[in-house]
């Protein structure tokens, strides 16, 4: 008895599924309780918009290990999870079965934090850090720029480091503080084994597989930043910073400290505390429930060590409040509501 032959993958049908996503999406937000402020609403409808091309992104057009390209994964407008704005972030996709060249220049960097991840963080089943570097691990070329190789054989007379058996992709945090001052490098990543000389011809069952792939990401963007806010059961601390912690699912060398504002007519949040002894620290705004940082380019939403100036007595001192209330120190211009 012969077995029917198996109808191929259609492309047509992922984007059906591609395009169910998006009204479920946008439906999901409508209906949600906090669609009832018609500014958060708004401000739903269009992270949706830009959830689905940050899904397209990752899992479309920058999703071949085999050639890869840095691309700006978050950014203003590709804008998720929480970002830093002193941070630029670029992500590659990777293949552990194969080595890589990585060349950057970090001559007016102020940091960097290199990771390979599996997954993604809005699907936490299968999400992962894998490997965590920073800059201090990597010995720079006399000009400030960075050669790094990844996977392949090992070797002692370069920056070298295995990638983890499970990488999938890897991501940077580049830092800029001083923003008159700092400059993001330009970023490059060459496969330089002896895998394939051009890409494959793309088939139907791949951009199929790729859609797909784009509308679990999607869905997943779309539903766990604001719901991790909305946690009843692990609510954020209200108007009060909590003791900093290491996630792992952040990096090793990042503490985090959240609190939610939730401040009425004039009032304003009042942050106190001894200068942190860390290379790096700063405050940032963000949308509530949506977790984007808010809009740096056309106003104040964030401070960083660069930044803030400490009271004659030692102590930092930020104030956080829809108007400024002239603090010689540091203020922020912060919606009422969301996340610190």
């Amino acid at each position: 008895m012969s077995i029917p032959e198996q109808p191929a993958r259609q492309p047509s049908s992922s984007w059906d599924r591609f395009a169910d996503g998006l009204r479920a999406s946008a439906r999901w937000i409508e209906e949600h309780e906090v669609s009832v402020d018609p500014v958060i609403r708004a401000q739903g409808v269009r992270y949706v918009g830009r959830a689905a091309i940050a899904a397209l992104h990752h899992e479309v057009e920058y999703a071949d290990p085999l050639f890869p390209q840095w691309f700006r994964c978050i950014d203003q407008v590709n804008n998720w999870g929480g970002p830093n704005v002193d941070n630029e972030y670029l992500s590659a996709a990777v293949d552990p079965s194969h080595a890589y060249h990585v060349h950057a220049d970090l001559s007016r960097s102020a940091g960097l934090l290199l990771q390979s991840i599996r997954g993604i963080w809005h699907l936490p089943e299968g999400f992962a850090v894998l490997d965590d570097w920073s800059i201090d691990d990597f010995k720079l070329n006399d000009d400030g720029t960075l050669d790094l190789y990844l996977g392949g054989p090992e070797r002692s007379d370069v920056n070298w480091f295995p990638l983890h058996p499970e990488a999938e992709r890897l991501w940077v945090r580049q830092y800029g503080t001083a923003w008159d001052e700092h400059r993001v490098g330009g970023f490059s990543i060459t496969r330089i084994d002896d895998g394939p000389l051009t890409p494959a011809v793309l088939t139907n069952e791949k951009i199929a597989e790729q859609v797909d792939n784009a509308a679990e990401w999607l869905a997943g963007a779309v539903r766990h930043w604001p719901s991790s806010l909305l946690n009843r059961a692990h609510p954020l601390p209200v108007n009060s910073l909590p003791k900093p912690f290491v996630s792992s699912q952040g990096s090793a060398q990042i503490s985090y400290a959240f609190t939610r504002l939730d401040l009425e007519g004039p009032q304003g949040l009042a942050i106190e505390l001894d200068e942190p002894d860390a290379r790096y620290w700063s405050f940032q705004l963000y949308s509530f429930p949506w977790w984007e940082s808010l809009d740096a380019r056309n106003g104040l939403t964030s401070l960083n060590h660069d930044q803030l100036v400490a009271d004659p007595d030692g102590r930092v001192r930020v104030v956080v409040s829809v108007e400024d209330p002239g603090c010689a120190t540091g203020s922020t211009a912060a919606p009422r509501r969301g996340p610190c």
